[in-house]
């Protein structure tokens, strides 16, 4: 091969490498634009994630106030239905005690104290009709 023959093998190589190296430099351009906009990405992302665990603790507050709300709500309806299942004796012995029901029959059929049928027979008998009238 002659020196032109050489010369021109050079050209054409170095215009070969310099179309590769515009090329190369253009797809690491672009790369780094895509890394950019991964890295504006995750950073959106992060804020999101962050703003999401921010709501989820703030959600898990307010679910223990509400459930520490209703164990509070159960326990006064269980108190409630302890009071009305405590009264209830009572007020069929009222009902009684104004039909004319003696003590005898308050202890006999609801399980009342000596006590208790005589106190409801005085409160809400005839006599303590007449005594409150």
């Amino acid at each position: 091969m002659s020196l032109v023959d050489y010369l021109v093998v050079f050209l054409v190589l170095g215009v070969v490498f310099a179309i590769a190296a515009v090329l190369l430099m253009r797809h690491i351009a672009a790369q780094r634009a895509q890394m950019e906009r991964l890295k504006q990405d995750i950073s959106q992302l992060h804020g999101s994630v962050s703003a999401i665990i921010s709501g989820a603790s703030g959600m898990d507050r307010r679910t223990g106030r509400l459930e520490q709300r209703q164990q509070e709500q159960l326990r006064r309806i269980e108190d409630m239905e302890e009071i009305r299942q405590t009264a209830r004796p009572y007020d069929e012995a009222i009902r009684l005690v104004r039909q004319g029901a003696s003590a005898q029959r308050l202890i006999e059929e609801l399980g009342l104290t000596r006590s208790e049928a005589d106190l409801l027979i005085m409160l809400h008998g005839a006599e303590g009709e007449d005594a409150r009238h």
